[in-house]
């Protein structure tokens, strides 16, 4: 059985790559739709790949600029005419911005066109039924695997922060806010927050890639004169990316909107308890051992719970049982078995 994987994402996530190889040991040959093809990148681009099965995620990459969303139906159904489509809604809309009547056809298009979609919690497969009245029979429950297993083991946090080179007192916390810097991550509410009130020996650290000059430069000029609040805006390779999540103590997010979050699953899969906001009911972390339920935090608001919430997740720290326990809920050949047995039930 041979499947393409579409866009081809294994640069900006690891989430493809992981799946990619453990489907390899269920029988299933993965190709990726590596070249772009300005008109019908779909169609041309799958001529000559032998694919049996087609398996799109994060269908909004081909829905820009607007000439090519014109094309963009009309190219899908032209490339899955002879093959089924698996879908995997990892995101409900674009990031930063609302869903447009544009982005709501090319979705409910793909949603009727794909034979099988695969979501990450039966919160998300709730949402997508309500808003686009598909079958109930198309909805697959994929858990999202440990993202942690991409990157180099923990190190010790005395050792990380030391090759990090954070200079903090013994005891001092470290709150991390981690992934690219854009709006609809939520640190300037953070950052706000932070300067008000802070927990005592605890210092907030923003690590990521901006999302342009002008909104780092916004970033840098908020937290400007606060101690206990620093920036790395810049993109970390994998070593550091091990190394931060090595160094903290609590992972904290605060997304205006999402749907499933693999930098949730990489935290947990270091051992951090993890922080995030209860409006982010979709993102998939359950099910969970119920002894280490207590490191998973959802808060309902800044003004209310947060302070709380964070302070007890501060007294935990970074666990490697709870790494350990994580990484055996979420193992990739386990998602991969489930995804392949779909794939087999299409052909």
């Amino acid at each position: 059985m041979r499947v393409v994987f579409a866009p081809d994402f294994r640069q900006g996530t690891p989430y493809q790559s992981l799946l990619a190889t453990a489907l390899e040991q269920e029988g299933v040959e993965v190709a990726f739709l590596e070249k772009y093809h300005r008109g019908l990148p779909f169609t041309r681009g799958l001529a000559g790949l032998r694919a049996d099965l087609f398996h799109l995620h994060w269908p909004e990459v081909y829905w820009k600029p607007f000439h090519r969303w014109l094309h963009y139906c009309d190219d899908l159904w032209l490339a899955t005419r002879g093959r089924p489509l698996v879908l995997t809604a990892h995101n409900f809309q674009p990031h930063d911005q609302p869903l447009q009547w544009k982005e709501q056809i090319s979705h409910r298009w793909t949603y009727h066109l794909a034979s099988a979609i695969c979501v990450h919690s039966e919160t998300a497969a709730e949402t997508i039924l309500r808003t686009y009245r598909v079958e109930e029979r198309q909805l697959h429950l994929i858990p999202h695997g440990n993202e942690a297993a991409a990157y180099p083991p923990a190190t010790e946090q005395v050792k990380a922060r030391e090759q990090l080179g954070l200079q903090l007192p013994k005891g001092h916390r470290l709150v991390l806010m981690f992934g690219a810097i854009r709006p609809y991550k939520g640190q300037e509410a953070i950052i706000a927050w932070w300067k008000r009130e802070a927990p005592e020996q605890a210092t907030l650290a923003l690590v990521g890639q901006p999302q342009d000059a002008a909104y780092q430069q916004k970033i840098r000029h908020e937290i400007q004169g606060c101690p206990n609040i620093f920036l790395r805006d810049e993109h970390q390779d994998d070593a550091n990316t091990a190394l931060w999540h090595s160094a903290a103590d609590v992972a904290l997010f605060n997304y205006r909107q999402i749907f499933s979050s693999g930098s949730l699953s990489l935290a947990l899969g270091f051992g951090l308890p993890i922080l995030y906001p209860v409006r982010c009911a979709t993102v998939d972390l359950l099910p969970f051992s119920q002894e280490h339920s207590e490191r998973v935090g959802a808060f309902h608001s800044l003004e209310g719970d947060f302070g709380e919430k964070l302070a007890a997740l501060l007294k935990q720290g970074r666990s490697e049982t709870a790494a350990a326990a994580w990484s055996q809920s979420r193992s990739w050949q386990h998602t991969a078995q489930i995804t392949a047995n779909i794939y087999k039930s299409l052909l």
